[in-house]
């Protein structure tokens, strides 16, 4: 009777824990299916994309908070016309840099600060960074901090 209960305990920690990391590694290859989520969490529509060039998270937690740092490209969107675009601080610059060193995020992934506008949400404790360089109008990169 013990050997069955240990076998179903063991069982149900490892459905568990498989469950948690389905949810936390949602693959992105379809940029469809993120965008929803993004319109979804905070409401605004990024448009059609074309591909997602980089995803990164750490959703640490059970209910997905944590870091999510995505690079989208674009067709044909241009993205001037999307927000009303601010820009680049040092304080912003340093926010950002924080979570992508967290997240071991590679120079080559990141988005060029000198040459950057971007654009900000908070939605209660969570919050949201749209940036884009100025010289590269396909592109966008988006990093969630969901706490």
């Amino acid at each position: 009777m013990k050997k069955k209960m240990f076998a179903v305990t063991i069982l149900i920690i490892v459905a568990i824990l498989i469950i948690d990391a389905n949810i936390k590694n949602t693959d992105y290859g379809n940029p469809d299916e993120y965008l929803k989520d993004i319109e979804s969490t905070w409401g605004i529509d990024l448009k059609r994309a074309e591909k997602i060039i980089y995803y990164n998270n750490d959703q640490s937690g059970w209910h997905g908070d944590g870091y999510i740092y995505t690079v989208i490209k674009y067709n044909e969107v241009k993205p001037e016309g999307l927000f009303k675009w601010r820009k680049m601080d040092e304080k912003t610059v340093k926010e950002i840099n924080a979570c992508l060193d967290h997240l071991d995020v590679e120079k080559e992934e990141r988005p060029r600060y000198k040459q950057c506008l971007y654009y900000s949400k908070e939605k209660e404790q969570d919050e949201l960074y749209i940036l884009r360089e100025k010289n590269d109008q396909k592109k966008l990169y988006v990093l969630e901090l969901l706490i």
